[in-house]
């Protein structure tokens, strides 16, 4: 073999060996990339799942909680403690919303659209009965003793009566809402965890 065609030679292998390499890590590229975005979607959907057992709990303490609001409201009394929505902050991460069911997540951000509205009327109504501006209202009307504090305090009381009446109002408009996300939510926890399952018994 002459030296040009031993150089030609030694190219041509140099040339397959550095193709074989890109080729190698092309490959390995790809392989890197399927495995972290499966664990990224693994991941996601245990966050989800975690998430979807949190709301189950807070909706089924919502639901128990109907019926002392209805009645506490209804006797003109102040029930305690109140509904919570604090599921909202962690059902409206993007990562969350995107692995979950349409149906779930329509029957939830309908729900707790609701139940924020009632955390909010139900904290204007425990200051006007018994926070700050109760007390300041009641020390008005006591240090003026005019007919015009009289007037003022009935328009007070007024006011937050028309309050205590949408509270009521919103209790029994979120019923079905809760039921109907209940109902959701109990089915796809029951889904994932029949699918988790199914995964860990196919491992084994």
């Amino acid at each position: 073999m002459d030296d040009f065609s031993g150089t030609r030679f030694l190219e041509g292998l140099a040339s397959g060996v550095a193709a074989g390499v890109i080729a190698g890590l092309v490959v390995a590229s790809l392989v890197y990339r399927f495995i972290e975005a499966r664990l990224h979607l693994r991941q996601r959907d245990e966050t989800a799942t975690a998430v979807l057992q949190m709301i189950a709990t807070e909706l089924e303490w919502n639901h128990e909680m109907v019926e002392d609001f209805r009645n506490e409201l209804t006797a003109e009394q102040m029930p305690y403690p109140g509904m919570s929505a604090d599921g909202w902050v962690y059902l409206t991460q993007p990562g969350v919303m995107t692995a979950l069911r349409t149906e779930t997540v329509t029957a939830l951000l309908t729900t707790y659209a609701r139940l924020r509205t009632i955390a909010d009327l139900y904290g204007v109504l425990w200051n006007l009965k018994q926070g700050p501006t109760r007390s300041l209202s009641q020390v008005v009307a006591v240090s003026h003793g005019t007919e015009e504090s009289a007037a003022a305090f009935a328009e007070y009381w007024s006011h937050t009566e028309l309050i205590r009446e949408r509270l009521l109002d919103r209790i029994d408009e979120v019923e079905p809402w809760l039921d109907d996300a209940r109902a959701k939510v109990t089915a796809e926890v029951a889904s994932r965890g029949r699918r988790r399952r199914g995964v860990i018994s196919r491992a084994a």
